[in-house]
């Protein structure tokens, strides 16, 4: 009979057979999703190894990672830096003597707004300025994003001359940054535990 954790009296109706036939096909589903987790996971340590190649440490891409992912504006990891600066300032550790540094974001605005422009090119967003059309941070912006597609224009270009290892961890898996087979993994199992 089925673990009174899953709902007491749930497969009730079920024969033995019934239930049985139930219960290897979740574990049949689960093995399969697992499967494909494993091979996600590798082709994810592929792409790690590949920016490695290229001079990117994991925990930088981890840290880009999070700070992409942050929602707080980045007030929360900036704490934590304030946090870090204090205690090697007690410590003494050169890391400690700015501590300044992390106060204010002196950067001018049409500055910021070229390197956010940058960066949305280079992650081949589309060209929407985030700022009023009128401003002088609108075409920083788009300048920026010009910038960021010329690059990314320039690596492609480089990797077509050259076999440089700039994505071979990731040609060699096959795909393109290992996003859409996670995606469609984790979609898969979804849609396998809703029938």
């Amino acid at each position: 009979m089925a673990s009174t954790e899953a709902g007491q009296g749930h497969n009730s109706g079920l024969t033995d057979n019934q239930e049985r036939a139930l219960f290897f096909n979740h574990l049949k589903k689960i093995k399969a999703s697992k499967e494909k987790l494993e091979e996600l996971k590798a082709s994810h340590a592929r792409l790690f190894k590949a920016a490695k190649a290229d001079g990117f440490l994991k925990k930088d891409m981890e840290f880009a990672l999070r700070l992409q992912g942050d929602d707080s504006n980045g007030e929360e990891l900036l704490e934590e830096r304030r946090r870090q600066q204090r205690i090697a300032l007690w410590l003494q550790h050169p890391v400690g003597t700015q501590m300044e540094m992390f106060d204010e974001d002196r950067t001018p605005a049409t500055e910021k707004a070229f390197e956010l422009g940058k960066n949305a090119g280079m992650e081949g967003q589309t060209c929407i300025s985030p700022y009023d059309a009128s401003t002088e941070m609108s075409q920083a912006w788009i300048n920026g994003w010009s910038e960021g597609q010329k690059a990314i224009f320039d690596i492609q270009k480089m990797q077509t001359e050259e076999e440089a290892p700039i994505v071979a961890a990731a040609k060699n898996d096959g795909d393109d940054d290992g996003d859409d087979d996670f995606n469609d993994a984790i979609a898969e199992a979804d849609s396998d535990g809703e029938e």
